[in-house]
């Protein structure tokens, strides 16, 4: 239960004070990801502050991805990413030039993921070795791949920002007209190859 030291005071902006209320707990406490808070009721009464203002405060976190509720089963600590897209988060769109914006940085991203692991990969697996139980060169089979290699690198915020604007993408069937378009074999060849000239090209091919 919280205690009593993490009472906020009323103000204009209450939920605001709510949430960092509630963020300071967890971190303070030192819940682990999936640990359950305390209720709303119970938030209220030890928070001293309306229902209200405390479910304002919790869908605060919950966008922030601090939070995760599960309906019928509560509100559980959760692990936020690297990065949040304020448009994914709303839910508002985004329109075509902002959703290109967003291609690009994926793109770049995936650059990035490939070129990393080559530059310090001492010899590259042949590709088979990472498809698992797709072995066509395919949409599937790229991003299974650079799942794969952006867990093996050392800087995780390429595939945290990666996976984020990949899902974002998804969420708005942005890569519905393009992922069949793109030369699939030929990203697997010069991966192979370790031909980083090659795959700076394909990325670059890749924009329309």
């Amino acid at each position: 239960m919280v205690d009593k030291e993490y009472t906020v005071k009323r103000s204009l902006r209450m939920f605001e004070q709510v949430a960092n209320r509630i963020a300071d707990y967890i971190i303070s406490e030192n819940l682990p990801v999936g640990a359950q808070i305390p209720t709303e009721r119970d938030l209220s009464v030890t928070l001293e502050v309306s229902r209200s203002s405390i479910r304002e405060g919790l869908r605060v976190l919950e966008l922030m991805k601090f939070l995760e509720s599960k309906q019928g089963g509560g509100t559980f600590v959760s692990k936020p990413p690297y990065f949040i897209i304020p448009y994914y988060e709303l839910k508002k769109n985004p329109g075509s030039d902002t959703l290109y914006q967003y291609y690009e940085m994926f793109l770049e991203n995936s650059r990035l993921i490939v070129i990393n692991y080559l530059k310090k990969a001492k010899s590259v697996n042949p590709v088979e070795q990472w498809l698992y139980l797709n072995e066509t060169c395919s949409w599937e089979a790229f991003c299974k791949l650079l799942e794969k290699l952006g867990s093996t690198i050392e800087n995780p915020l390429y595939l945290s920002l990666w996976s984020s604007t990949k899902t974002f993408l998804e969420g708005h069937h942005y890569f519905n007209n393009l992922k069949d378009n793109i030369p699939y074999v030929e990203f697997f060849e010069c991966f192979n190859n370790k031909d980083l000239e090659k795959l700076n090209q394909f990325f670059d091919k890749c924009c329309p």
